[in-house]
């Protein structure tokens, strides 16, 4: 992705990734451009899986909602063209300026051998807070074919998905959850974070366990527990140390 980024010799790059544009994508982006400079934009990728297509409605989308949810639902959304916070790489366009501008890269320390989950947020969170704007125009649409990820995260039925890909999720959530608060706002929503991090994955666990499998459901109960509590704090020291995090918390 970074690779792709230095070969840009345009004014803006464009990204739909495993995604077929509508006919009017390309005409819809350039409108929101050419009428506001500070932009960068995104829309509704129609999700295609399982021999259905996934069509209901969400008017709240791509948002951060303290203390640390994640609100996506940009496969959903519905209604006016609106600003947002984070976009989603099935779709979603930037200038060249406000990323060569301000530096900005897909985050290399995120996890992941193949996919590197949520390296799209990351991105999009890092262009807003450099000062541009993001916004989300359902009008904006491509149609989205997730493909078969052949790394840890297999993703092809449900319950399928490795312990190491849920940990890699959520290592990178938590890398990204540092990054958008500042404060005391960082620490409460990194406890927060892992408080549903445990949730999470105990229903992962018990969701593969057979119903009448007492010992099977004790067994995932620990090993979610496992799963939930090792990431955050090495998502802490490996981006920028214990030390700095604690200093930081005090008052940016």
């Amino acid at each position: 992705m970074n690779a792709g980024l230095d070969a840009i010799t345009g004014d803006i790059v464009a990204i739909a990734d495993d995604a077929t544009p509508r006919p009017t994508w390309l005409e819809r982006i350039e409108c929101h451009f050419a009428n506001s400079p500070d932009v960068g934009g995104g829309g509704r990728d129609w999700v295609h899986e399982h021999g259905t297509t996934l069509d209901a409605s969400e008017p709240d989308f791509g948002r951060w909602q303290f203390p640390g949810r994640v609100i996506g639902n940009h496969h959903l959304g519905v209604g006016a063209a609106r600003d947002v916070d984070f976009l989603k790489g099935a779709n979603m366009s930037y200038r060249v300026s406000a990323i060569r501008g301000n530096a900005i890269r897909f985050d290399t320390r995120l996890r992941g051998t193949g996919a590197q989950v949520n390296n799209d947020m990351a991105f999009a969170s890092a262009v807003r807070r450099a000062g541009w704007r993001l916004v989300y125009d359902p009008a904006v649409e491509v149609d989205h074919y997730p493909a078969q990820r052949f790394d840890e995260d297999v993703r092809a039925v449900r319950g399928s998905r490795s312990w190491v890909a849920i940990e890699n999720e959520s290592y990178n959530l938590h890398l990204i959850v540092r990054d958008e608060y500042r404060g005391a706002g960082r620490g409460i929503a990194l406890l927060w974070l892992t408080g549903w991090d445990t949730v999470h994955a105990w229903a992962e666990s018990i969701s593969r366990a057979p119903a009448s499998s007492i010992a099977r459901r004790a067994h995932c109960s620990v090993g979610a527990q496992r799963a939930a509590a090792q990431h955050w704090p090495s998502a802490i020291m490996h981006s920028g140390g214990w030390t700095e995090w604690k200093a930081n918390s005090r008052g940016d």
